[in-house]
């Protein structure tokens, strides 16, 4: 019965209804009004909502009451709620921007999937910066490993030597030279390896620190969904966690000649 009602054009009023949504019915939200209404303290639950905005106590029928008594005071505390949300938003002149824009997001959000194009070009690129680097340098050596790299940048090419009016940091401890990433800096008009060292770096913190923790929110080989909150944030923004998708935009980097970035896919 729930699946009709909700596959109907009609309008339906609905708490949280973006946990319930079905393509083709319009809908409106007392979460999302009471929300927009007061954003710094918006309501917990349902009940919370309708005690904050209602002149009158309501309660929940108690646990002994018939269930269909129980769904009548509910369905008409919702209706009675969504009303009174209705008319505060249209008096604060925050009607047009609860039916123009957060009633059209919430259809979004409750369809949006995240793909990721191209997963396999991070590490393509990381072993192409792992050969250029050993051909760079002359040998193999192990790209990740501080020991072996200052072994080749200080005691193979020495390039601290070719370093003119410049300083270059130690590490703390040991007081060694740095392959630091200002050490790296420094170097990098040298010779090509401080260069490549730097860009392989940059692509294994976005794979490990980004795209790895994304992978594993992965539901199938081919796309991941997040968890989204329309009235979460006080700014008004839409956030995510499940994975924390505002920090997916420093995937918007080029490797391998391709741009690597997620997009939204809608209805999937």
């Amino acid at each position: 019965m729930l699946l009709q009602v909700l596959s109907r054009s009609q309008l339906v009023v609905c708490y949280k209804a973006k946990d319930v949504l079905l393509a083709g019915c319009r809908i409106q939200d007392p979460q999302v009004s009471g929300w927009l209404l007061d954003p710094e303290h918006s309501a917990s639950c349902f009940q919370d909502l309708l005690n904050k905005h209602s002149k009158r106590p309501h309660t929940t029928p108690a646990l002994g009451t018939k269930k269909v008594s129980q769904v009548i005071s509910g369905l008409y505390s919702l209706h009675w709620l969504n009303m009174e949300l209705c008319f505060k938003l249209q008096s604060q002149g925050l009607w047009e921007l609860y039916s123009d824009m957060e009633l059209n997001m919430i259809s979004v959000l409750a369809e949006t999937t995240l793909w990721i194009r191209h997963q396999s070009g991070f590490k393509t690129k990381m072993k192409h910066l792992e050969q250029e680097a050993h051909r760079a340098a002359g040998q193999i050596f192990l790209v990740t490993s501080s020991t072996q790299l200052r072994a080749v940048l200080f005691e193979k090419l020495s390039l601290h030597e070719r370093c003119e009016n410049k300083k270059l940091p130690k590490t703390i401890n040991t007081q060694q030279q740095s392959t630091s990433e200002a050490a790296l800096l420094q170097l990098q008009d040298l010779h090509p390896l401080p260069k490549i060292i730097l860009e392989y770096r940059q692509v294994h913190k976005i794979k490990s620190t980004f795209v790895d923790g994304i992978l594993s929110c992965m539901k199938s080989k081919n796309y991941v969904s997040s968890t989204w909150h329309q009235t979460s944030v006080v700014t008004g923004r839409i956030s995510a966690k499940h994975p924390l998708l505002e920090l997916s935009v420093v995937l918007n980097c080029r490797l391998c000649g391709k741009q690597l970035t997620y997009e939204p896919v809608l209805g999937k």
